[in-house]
C-alpha cells in the first residue's frame, strides 16, 4: 500500500516538472521584460521611446503588478505553445520531400554566396573592422612588432595572414582585405549549406529549410559579418558546426562513437572555436561539466571527448605561444564584471563606501579622476585604464575587497551587472550612442578607400549599423535584436526540457554557455553573441524534431 502510494507520488511529480520548467521560463522572461525595459527607459535606449514619458509615470508597485501579470501570459502562452509542438513532433511529415538531400547543401551554399554579394559591392574591400588593426600589424611587420595573447593568436594568425598574403601578392592592402573576405564568405556560405541540411535532415520540412535559408541570405546581419574582420565570426562559425555534432551524439550515442571520425570533428572544432575566442574554452568547460552530470549515456566516451579538447586547447595554446615569444595581454578584460560594480559603487555612493585604506588600493590601481568615469554599457572606461602591473601584483587584494563590498551593497552589484549586459537579453533596447553600436560600419585606423557599386545599400548598411535604422520597423526588428535572439535561446533549452528530449536541450545548452561567459565581458555587443544569429534557424528547427526522423 505504501509502495503504491510512492509509486504514485514519484509519478505525479514527474508530471508536473516540464509545467515547473514553463513557469521558470515564464518568470525569467517577465523578469527580463521589466527591469530590461526599466534601465533602458533610465538609459534613454528604449526602442518604445515614443511612450517613455509615460511609462516613465508608472509607479513601482505597478511595475510589480505586470511584473506578476505578465509572469501568468508567459506561462499560458508557453504551456499552449509547447503542448502543440509537442503533439506535432510525433506525427508524420511527408509532404514535399527532397529525394536528393545534398542538393540543399550545394544549392544553399551557392545561392548565400549570390546573396551576400552585392553588400559586398556595396562596401568593397569588406569591413575592416574591430580589432584587427592592432592584430594585422603583429604578422604583417613582424620583424617590429611583438605577438600578443591580447587577442588569440589563432585569430591574428589566420585573419593577419591572409590579408596579408593579399597585400604582398598584389601589393595592396585592399586586396588583402578582399581575399580575406572572399575566404569568409565562402566558410559561412559552406557552414551554413550544412546547417540547412541538418534543419532537413532533422525534421523533414521543407519550408523550414526555405526559411532558414532567407534568413541566412537576406539578414543584413549575417550578410555585414561575413565580410567582416573580427574573429568572432569564425569562432561562432565553429561553435555552429559543434553544436550540430552535439545534436548527432545525443540523438544515436552508439552511432557517433562507432567509429572515430564524428568525435575527432567534434573535439576539433571545440579546439579550433577556443582558439578563436579565450572565453570558448570556459565555456566548453561549464559544458562539459554539465553535459556529463546530467546527460548519462556513453560517459567514459565523451569524458574522453572533452579531456582531448582541454588537451590539445591547452597543448596548442602552449605552442603558439612559446613559438612565437608572444607577449602576455593584460588580465584586466576577465574582470570586467567586478570593476564595473567597483566603479558603479564609486560613484553612486562615493568615497563613504570606502576606508582610507581600500580607496588608496583603487587609486593605486587606476587614476583617481578616472573612477568616476564609470560607463553603465562598457568597462574600456575603467579598465583600460589600469595600471596593470600593479593589478597584477595585488589582485587578490582588489577581489577580496570585491567579495566585502558585495556582502553590504548588493543592489549597487545586482544593477552594475544589470546595466553591463541588458542589451544582450532585453529584446526592446536599442544602442547608446557613441559607445555601443550594432555593427562597426567605419573600420579600423588603416586609411582604405572604399569602394561602392551600389550607394544606396552601402547607405542602409550605415543606417542599420550606427542609427539603429531598424528599430523602426515593428515585429521586423526583432530579426535584429539580441535580446530576441536571447530568448528563442532559452524558449528552445525549456522546451527541450519539457518534452524530455535531450538532443534538443543538451545542443543549445552549447550556446547558452557561450552566452554565459560573454555576459561576463566587457560590453554587449552583437558580434559577441554571433552564435545565437548562426543557430537561430536551427533553434526553430528543432521544435519540429521529428523523434524518429527517417535515415537519409
Amino acid at each position: 500500500m505504501t509502495s503504491t502510494g510512492l509509486f504514485s507520488k514519484v509519478k505525479a511529480t514527474k508530471t508536473r516538472f516540464p509545467q515547473y520548467i514553463i513557469a521558470f521560463l515564464a518568470l525569467i522572461l517577465s523578469t527580463m521584460q521589466v527591469v530590461g525595459c526599466n534601465l533602458s527607459l533610465e538609459h534613454g535606449t528604449s526602442v518604445h521611446s515614443h511612450i517613455g514619458p509615460f511609462l516613465g509615470l508608472i509607479p513601482a508597485w505597478m511595475w510589480v503588478v505586470i511584473w506578476l501579470v505578465e509572469i501568468f501570459a508567459f506561462y499560458f502562452v508557453l504551456r499552449s505553445l509547447f503542448r502543440a509542438l509537442n503533439r506535432n513532433s510525433k506525427t508524420t511529415y511527408t509532404r514535399y520531400q527532397i529525394k536528393k538531400p545534398i542538393l540543399i547543401f550545394i544549392i544553399g551554399a551557392i545561392g548565400m554566396l549570390i546573396c551576400w554579394l552585392p553588400i559586398l559591392l556595396a562596401n568593397l574591400p569588406g569591413f575592416f573592422n574591430y580589432d584587427i588593426s592592432g592584430q594585422l600589424i603583429q604578422v604583417m611587420y613582424a620583424d617590429l612588432n611583438d605577438f600578443s595573447t591580447h587577442h588569440s593568436l589563432a585569430s591574428t594568425l589566420v585573419m593577419g595572414g591572409i590579408i596579408t598574403l593579399g597585400y604582398k601578392l598584389f601589393d595592396s592592402l585592399f586586396a588583402g582585405i578582399l581575399l580575406y573576405s572572399c575566404f569568409q564568405m565562402v566558410l559561412c556560405s559552406l557552414t551554413f549549406a550544412y546547417s540547412l541540411y541538418f534543419i532537413y535532415k532533422k525534421t523533414q520540412r521543407t519550408w523550414l529549410v526555405v526559411a532558414g535559408f532567407l534568413f541566412y541570405a537576406l539578414s543584413p546581419t549575417i550578410s555585414m559579418f561575413t565580410t567582416s574582420t573580427t574573429k568572432d565570426v569564425i569562432c561562432s562559425l565553429l561553435v555552429l558546426v559543434a553544436a550540430l555534432l552535439t545534436f548527432d551524439m545525443l540523438e544515436d550515442s552508439e552511432s557517433f562513437f562507432e567509429r572515430p571520425t564524428k568525435p575527432i570533428y567534434l573535439a576539433t572544432t571545440l579546439v579550433f572555436a577556443s582558439l578563436f575566442r579565450k572565453n570558448i574554452i570556459y565555456a566548453v568547460i561549464l559544458f562539459a561539466i554539465m553535459y556529463l552530470c546530467f546527460l548519462a549515456s556513453k560517459r567514459k566516451a565523451v569524458a574522453i571527448l572533452f579531456a582531448a579538447t582541454l588537451i590539445g586547447y591547452f597543448g596548442i595554446s602552449f605552442a603558439l605561444e612559446k613559438g612565437l615569444d608572444a607577449v602576455p595581454g593584460g588580465a584586466a578584460e576577465a574582470f570586467s564584471i567586478p570593476i564595473q560594480q567597483i566603479g558603479y559603487l564609486y560613484v553612486s555612493e562615493g568615497e563613504d563606501a570606502f576606508t582610507p585604506e581600500e580607496l588608496n588600493l583603487l587609486y593605486n590601481m587606476m587614476p583617481e579622476g578616472q573612477w568616476s568615469k564609470y560607463s553603465p554599457f562598457i568597462s574600456d572606461s575603467l579598465k583600460n585604464y589600469l595600471y596593470t602591473d600593479y593589478f597584477n601584483e595585488h589582485k587578490g587584494e582588489f577581489l577580496s575587497l570585491w567579495a566585502q563590498k558585495f556582502l553590504q551593497y548588493p543592489a549597487q552589484y545586482i544593477k552594475a551587472f544589470f546595466n553591463l549586459t541588458y542589451q544582450a537579453w532585453y529584446p526592446g533596447t536599442s544602442i547608446y550612442d557613441g559607445e555601443i553600436y550594432y555593427f562597426d560600419f567605419y573600420g579600423g585606423n588603416y586609411r582604405i578607400e572604399k569602394t561602392t557599386y551600389i550607394p544606396v545599400l552601402t547607405d542602409l548598411c550605415e543606417k542599420i549599423s550606427l542609427g539603429f535604422y531598424y528599430q523602426k520597423i515593428p515585429v521586423l526588428r526583432l530579426l535584429f535584436s539580441l535580446g530576441f535572439m536571447f530568448w528563442v535561446m532559452l524558449t528552445t533549452l525549456a522546451y527541450g526540457l519539457y518534452s524530455k528530449r535531450k538532443m534538443i536541450w543538451g545542443t543549445v545548452l552549447l550556446a547558452f554557455c557561450v552566452s554565459l561567459t560573454c555576459l561576463a565581458g566587457p560590453i554587449s555587443l552583437v558580434r559577441y553573441y554571433l552564435i545565437l544569429f548562426y543557430a537561430f534557424p536551427v533553434f526553430l528547427a528543432l521544435f519540429f524534431y521529428k523523434q524518429k526522423p527517417t535515415n537519409l
